[in-house]
């Protein structure tokens, strides 16, 4: 043994100090993200929406409420009755008000979408801003103004529209309407493409151009506008990463979550219920409702409902899955 060093005992030497494992821990500790669907406020809303697209379309039926007979019509004879005998007079009246239930939809898918992104980018938690003052608004503040911007040229609704944008105005916040223009810009586009299929497979290019494009347009409402609210479009110019989701969505039709199967399947319903319903239109049945395009119309609305329900059954099975892993979680860690 050398010279001026001690034998020390295997046991009393240090043990040499092991770096702690974080994968584990870090596997254990990281927070799941809540699904970007709130299913409890979704459920409501299908049959909420179904009933409010069938309203718009009896609101725009005719007033006529006896066949030649005499006999009453039903509420959904009465739908029909419309759209084989008064399509130009029926169908421009029930677009604009399904517009109006597809955009509510899709206001509401929109801000599920942004609120999970936000979400996703915080790590689970949203960074609540600090709320304006409230500011209490008279009455002879508002016309005082618009009389001294009246004084400058400036036209008093733009006044009014200024003040709604204002943040902390009788605490309303700012209206954004940014989304309005290329989402109506998607929804006539889709319109023109699908008016371009129709004839492709067989439509009559010149005789019956408007009630084609009539069909084309409640199609196009059903089945682009929700999403074109929701996902910014490609024409949008701050749509950032979320073209890919529309190139997802051209290319192989997978949605990645709730949200977007709630957006996917019914437009792949109205879609599909659309070409299926041109199939009763060359049988020699000499039916009235045969006439073009009443049955690939009335095949489009079933379609949207089916792909609804659909949705809503496929949301409902996944929100219980959660639920139960949740709860096998809970007894775990207990």
């Amino acid at each position: 043994m050398a010279r001026g060093k001690k034998a020390v005992h295997p046991s009393t030497q240090p043990k040499p100090t092991e770096a702690p494992s974080t994968t584990p821990k870090a596997v254990q500790t990281t927070k799941k993200l809540p699904s970007p669907l709130p299913f409890a406020h979704y459920l409501p809303r299908i049959p909420l929406q179904l009933a409010a697209s069938y309203f718009c379309l009896l609101a725009s039926s005719s007033s006529t409420t006896t066949d030649l007979a005499g006999n009453r019509f039903n509420p959904t004879a009465r739908i029909l009755n419309s759209i084989i005998h008064e399509p130009l007079r029926t169908l421009p009246i029930a677009c604009a008000s399904l517009a109006l239930v597809q955009t509510w939809f899709g206001i509401w898918a929109k801000g599920c979408r942004t609120k999970a992104i936000k979400l996703a980018e915080n790590g689970g938690k949203i960074k609540e801003k600090p709320k304006p003052k409230r500011q209490k608004l008279q009455i002879k503040d508002v016309f005082g103004d618009m009389w001294t911007r009246a004084k400058r040229g400036e036209l008093p609704h733009k006044t009014l529209i200024m003040r709604a944008r204002e943040p902390g105005v009788d605490g309303k916040a700012a209206i954004n309407t940014d989304f309005l223009v290329p989402a109506i810009a998607t929804t006539l586009a889709g319109a023109v493409a699908l008016h371009v299929c129709a004839v492709l497979l067989g439509a009559s290019l010149i005789s019956n151009i408007r009630e084609t494009a009539l069909l084309s347009l409640p199609v196009s409402i059903l089945a682009v506008l929700p999403l074109a609210i929701a996902v910014p479009p490609i024409l949008a110019p701050t749509s950032g990463t979320d073209r890919y989701v529309w190139l997802r969505f051209f290319s192989s039709v997978s949605p990645n979550d709730d949200l977007e199967l709630a957006l996917l399947a019914p437009a792949l319903g109205t879609i599909i219920g659309c070409w299926l319903g041109a199939v009763p239109i060359p049988l020699d049945w000499d039916r009235p409702w045969q006439v073009w395009p009443t049955t690939c119309l009335v095949g489009a609305l079933l379609g949207h409902a089916a792909g609804s329900v659909v949705s809503l059954g496929i949301c409902a099975f996944h929100a219980a899955a959660r639920a139960a892993q949740e709860s096998l979680d809970q007894i775990k860690e207990e």
